[in-house]
Parts: C-alpha cells; structure tokens; sequence
C-alpha cells in the first residue's frame, strides 16, 4: 500500500490533522459535485418563455414484459386487467384504471412490486422508479410511456 506521501509528494510537513482537514474537503467537494448532476438531471429545466407542454392519458402507453420479452402492449387510458400467468405458479395482475397503472396482484414472495403503488401522469416523474413497476422474482416488468 503507498503512503499518504507518494499520493501527495509535496506535503512531508503537513501534519496529520491538516491531512483529514484535506480529505474531508475533497470528499465534500465531490459529494456536491455528484448532488449537483443528480439534482440537475432530474429537474425538468424548462428556458423561460416556454411552457411545459401538458401531458394527456390519451397518447400514453403501457408495456408489460417478462423478462426481456415484450408480452402486451395496453393504451394507459383504458381501463384494463392484464394477467400474466407464466405457467409455473408466478402470476401477476396489472390493473389500469384509465388514469392509473398499479401491480394488483403477485405471487411473488415479499410483493414489493404491489407496494410501489400506481404511475400517473401526474406523479411519474417524482416516484423513485419513474417510468416503471418491477417485480424481480417473477421477472415481471411494467413500463409506462406517457407520450407513446
């Protein structure tokens, strides 16, 4: 393992408080540096003058896949059920309410994929998941398309 002094050759009479004092800024300098780029990209940055344009359920789009296979294409405004059996005892239902998009139903065991809740045009871009619902044990994905 190298020493502190051949990362930082020039600093022999620097002592070791100094030394920490120097790591911490760096390391708070870069968490600011990485809380910036997270905060700016998920900001929906609109230039003044332009409006944001409103998003309708009308051209919106839900795809539900197993695995990496796309298994059915629903339109979000409609009010449906879709229920996928794989065959092997993993069954998920999807409900789409016209304006909602939600996980009903699983087989899975600790049903996280139901407690993610619903997408909506109005929440999708704040949920943490944003455009998606994911059951991992049935490897079951929902995929929300507000604009098709």
């Amino acid at each position: 393992m190298q020493s502190f002094y051949h990362v930082y050759p020039n600093m022999g009479s620097v002592t070791m408080k100094h030394r920490n004092l120097i790591h911490i800024l760096i390391i708070c300098v870069a968490a600011a540096g990485i809380l910036a780029v997270i905060l700016l990209t998920r900001a929906n940055v609109i230039p003044v003058g332009l409006k944001k344009p409103a998003l309708s359920a009308d051209g919106a789009l839900v795809s539900v896949y197993i695995g990496n296979d796309l298994y059915e294409i629903a339109p979000f405004n409609e009010a449906a059920t879709i229920t996928v059996d794989q065959g092997n005892g993993r069954i998920n239902e999807i409900t789409l309410t016209g304006e909602a998009v939600f996980m009903s139903h699983s087989t899975c065991k600790n049903r996280d994929c139901v407690k993610q809740g619903e997408i909506t045009i109005d929440n999708y871009n704040s949920r943490m998941l944003m455009y998606w619902i994911i059951c991992l044990p049935n490897q079951v994905t929902i995929e929300f398309k507000p604009e098709g």
